[in-house]
């Protein structure tokens, strides 16, 4: 018989660890343990034990997410392994509940994950929230890219630095950046180390405007097949620019340049040549899943402008947490929404995966077909999100 249980911080990781490398299908080596034991030792683990062998698991990593200028606490669930002769067991469904209860008692509303499957997290009250736009295009086919006249000036430059050397100056800007306001994460400094162990070959160029930093590339370099960009933050059209000519640069010494960006609109008038236009992709991926755990405690971390004034009897349907499956009373006052349990009538009825896309930004009531809602009511629901809010996220895990 399975037994849900929280894994010891150091007894157990060794045991999860090799738990991971044959769900996943990896080799053990140095920098995988180094980097695998700074994520292990900063998270919460969780495993199913069966005749004394740890047979399922997965780590629980805490975060904090920006929304706007809201910050929330997250737990991202990382590593959801089982052993083949375990799978199917249903020990993953009594470790999620073992998770929930944890993250209402120590007051955590939100959750992310990447699934294998969007089907089975669906169970589990999860949905899709984040897409990405992967940019691919062959170098032969980048031209000349001229600086526009605006971007060019004498006190700007372009520093190149390895990840570890530049990962602290560039994580406060990617903190201040809208990107990075749509439920992207804080990068914390064990955080930041995890990156820096698990990606050694990432380099960074920033764009240094009067000597303030206004933009940087994360990259990497691929022997002469492939520049792959893993981040490409600006905050004036000069870095921008300027930061685009150095990527284009490298066409001479690679085939192809490779991004797959956090921002899911894609950008492909970069270039005014109509032959890179056509042969460039820009080609839309689902990225992770998200689920507000507890909704009144959600909306304790959420806010909306000071003038909406909202006023909705909302039943909230979840098959996986009894303690949000309710009718609600949201109302708003200075920005803030306060949800209460109530046995008025429902003026609508929402599933908590649906409303986890509406208020995260992803989807807007009348976006959601099986919603069968007046415009009254879809409007009604939209007041409860905040306003131009596009969900980004720059991490994995």
């Amino acid at each position: 018989m399975g037994v849900d249980v929280k894994l010891d911080p150091i007894k157990d990781e060794a045991r999860f660890y090799h738990l991971t490398l044959y769900a996943f299908n990896r080799q053990d080596t140095p920098q995988r343990q180094a980097f695998f034991g700074q994520l292990y030792r900063h998270s919460l683990a969780y495993g199913a034990i069966e005749d004394g062998e740890l047979s399922s698991g997965f780590l629980a990593i805490p975060f904090e997410t920006q929304f706007h200028h809201d910050r929330i606490p997250m737990r991202g669930i990382s590593y959801v392994s089982s052993y083949p002769e375990d799978s199917g067991h249903g020990n993953i469904t009594k470790l999620m509940h073992r998770f929930f209860e944890d993250c209402q008692t120590d007051q955590v509303p939100l959750a992310y994950l990447a699934p294998f499957s969007f089907p089975f997290y669906r169970r589990f009250g999860f949905e899709q929230v984040f897409d990405r736009v992967h940019y691919h295009v062959q170098t032969r086919d980048v031209g000349k890219l001229p600086i526009p006249a605006f971007a060019k000036t004498a006190d700007v430059s372009i520093k190149r630095h390895s990840f570890a050397q530049a990962g602290a100056e560039i994580a406060a800007f990617h903190e201040a950046h809208l990107f990075n306001r749509g439920g992207g994460t804080i990068r914390s400094a064990w955080w930041q180390g995890y990156l820096t162990l698990k990606h050694a070959t990432w380099e960074v160029a920033t764009c240094l405007v009067a000597g303030k930093l206004e933009g940087y590339v994360i990259y990497s370099r691929d022997g002469n097949q492939q520049l792959s960009i893993q981040e490409f933050f600006w905050a004036s059209k000069t870095a921008y620019w300027q930061l685009l000519n150095f990527i284009a640069r490298h066409k001479g010494t690679y085939a192809a340049f490779d991004y797959i960006s956090g921002d899911p609109r894609p950008r492909i008038d970069a270039f005014s040549d109509p032959h890179v236009k056509k042969s460039m992709t820009a080609t839309n991926e689902a990225y992770m899943m998200a689920r507000i755990v507890d909704l009144p405690m959600f909306f304790k971390f959420y806010h909306v402008p000071t003038d909406r004034h909202i006023s909705l009897t909302v039943t909230v349907t979840d098959d996986f947490l009894p303690a949000n499956n309710r009718t609600w009373r949201l109302t708003a006052q200075n920005g803030t929404i306060a949800c209460q349990p109530t046995d008025d009538a429902a003026e609508l009825i929402i599933d908590i995966r649906e409303l986890t896309q509406i208020l995260l930004g992803y989807r807007r009531a009348e976006d959601l077909m099986q919603l069968d809602l007046s415009a009254k009511q879809a409007n009604a629901l939209n007041q409860l999100t905040q306003p131009d809010l596009v969900p980004m996220l720059w991490d994995y895990f």
